[in-house]
């Protein structure tokens, strides 16, 4: 499911997913502990898949029950459960053109950069750090989208499964930003990292390819 929502898998198969995990979170709200870290991890799954698909019918229960887990313990990880509750408060606000948005993506930001990157998920840091970039970016503060998409750890990068969606963004953000040469130096590093890819990365790898070359072409 992360892999269709930022672009990596295939959509339909990020559906079948979705939909193979939707009976787990229709149970009642589980009250041992075992059973709610399941509920969590589903939730903070499911509930960005329908965001990100424009659906906000489980947003308030999806909310309600990170919140009540937050509070009766987040199995060791209080300060993610606050990151993983404001990325969806910030999703919503987001799909739906909400007043809200700025002070959501400011509470998310503010979160998401004091946390410890070395002792986080990689996989959820680079969809928040993705989402956060494409909101400053919804609000016109290209700067602070760049900003927000480069946050990934340069060290232990062998356990980065989306580091190439994160590369592609920041080449992005900074064409976006004026930021001609860190965007030179992205695009280049994303097509080394694409170099033997897959066939069905090629149209994101021959884009890639065009907007390196338009902007090389600019700097004379």
């Amino acid at each position: 499911v992360r892999d269709a929502i930022l672009g990596e898998g295939d959509i339909e198969s990020g559906r079948e997913a979705a939909n193979a995990l939707a009976p787990l979170e229709a149970r009642p709200e589980p009250t041992d502990s075992t059973q709610r870290a399941i509920e969590r991890a589903v939730v903070r799954i499911l509930e960005p898949w329908r965001l990100t698909n424009g659906d906000t019918s489980r947003t308030r229960t999806s909310l309600a029950r990170l919140r009540n887990y937050a509070r009766i313990g987040a199995g060791g990880d209080p300060y993610g459960a606050q990151v993983e509750i404001a990325y969806l408060e910030m999703l919503h606000a987001m799909v739906t053109n909400s007043p809200t948005l700025r002070t959501a993506a400011g509470r998310l930001d503010s979160l998401h950069f004091n946390q410890d990157f070395g002792g986080t998920h990689a996989g959820r840091n680079s969809q928040h750090a993705v989402a956060l970039g494409r909101a400053w970016e919804k609000l016109g503060d290209h700067k602070r989208a760049l900003s927000a998409a480069m946050r990934y750890p340069t060290w232990n990068s062998e356990a980065m499964p989306y580091l190439a969606a994160q590369v592609r963004e920041t080449a992005r953000l900074a064409t976006l930003a004026g930021d001609r040469k860190r965007a030179i130096r992205s695009y280049r590093q994303y097509i080394g990292m694409r170099a033997f890819a897959e066939p069905s990365r090629k149209a994101q790898v021959d884009s890639a390819r065009r907007e390196l070359a338009a902007l090389e072409r600019a700097g004379g």
